[in-house]
């Protein structure tokens, strides 16, 4: 009994750290396609252009690569 607590603390310690690291990474990878936006806009690109661009640089779907480019193109 005393071992399936221990081994019930770990999961939830293991599992608590792996949701971290994983908001860590979403984090950065929203910061990555922020910083191209931008770098993108300020070069003269078109919503369109970047959209694409976004995509295929990130592996989004064109959809997903909107919604993403509109919530930083200012």
């Amino acid at each position: 009994m005393r071992y399936q607590k221990v081994q019930e603390a770990v999961d939830v310690c293991t599992a608590l750290e792996e949701m971290k690291m994983d908001s860590e990474r979403e984090g950065e990878r929203k910061g990555e396609i922020k910083g191209s936006v931008e770098t993108y806009k300020e070069f003269h690109c078109s919503l369109e252009d970047t959209i694409q661009r976004i995509a295929g640089k990130f592996s989004l779907s064109l959809q997903k690569s909107e919604e993403e480019v509109k919530k930083y193109w200012k």
